[in-house]
């Protein structure tokens, strides 16, 4: 028999001598065996992985209720630790809300790294807003852009409300609701 007349093994047979040589090659003879790369006899004689069956969320190890709270959780730390250098990536890009035809890229780069910092402070001391956040996702629906905020005396805020609406709620009822929830807040605390 000539080497033209050797017969070429096919690709599952070389993956799975060369898994075992590698295997055997690192590890030695006992350990693959140990960790389930070599069996009993020839590469060619183990069976067939099984094919795994699709999971149900009855196999599931965790609830919906965990999902929600691990969310919640990282991006609470996602706010309380954010990325320095990732927040000036973003506001590179970004355009100056009371400038609008200047971005933050623009400035120079003192301004920039000021920025950039005051930016990442307000990041650390926001409030842990994660699971309202990752709730009303789940729930389909947007946070309003009003709010109902009540001042003491020293013109502080003492409250403030922020409400999320379906997003086929008209603005007017959106509205009609916020104005109606603000005056209830004053009455019921005896505001004038």
């Amino acid at each position: 028999m000539s080497e033209n007349d050797t017969p070429v093994p096919d690709e599952d047979s070389r993956l799975s001598w060369l898994r075992t040589w590698a295997a055997t090659t690192i590890y030695g003879e006992a350990a693959a065996e140990v960790l389930g790369i070599l069996g009993s006899g020839d590469a060619e004689e183990q069976d067939e992985p099984e094919e795994e069956k699709p999971l149900t969320e009855a196999d599931l190890l965790f609830t919906q209720e965990d999902l929600r709270i691990e969310a919640a959780y990282q991006h609470a730390n996602l706010v309380a630790d954010p990325d320095f250098t990732g927040i000036g990536e973003l506001l590179e890009g970004n355009m100056i809300t009371s400038r609008p035809a200047l971005v933050w890229g623009n400035l120079s780069d003192t301004q920039f790294r000021i920025a950039q910092v005051r930016v990442a402070d307000l990041l650390g001391g926001a409030a842990d807003t994660g699971r309202w956040a990752v709730d009303l996702g789940v729930d389909d629906l947007e946070p309003c852009k009003h709010t109902i905020t009540l001042t003491g005396t020293d013109k502080t805020a003492r409250m403030r409300l922020h409400l999320a609406f379906d997003p086929g709620m008209p603005e007017d009822v959106r509205q009609a609701l916020v104005v109606g929830l603000g005056a209830a807040a004053v009455e019921l605390l005896g505001i004038s």
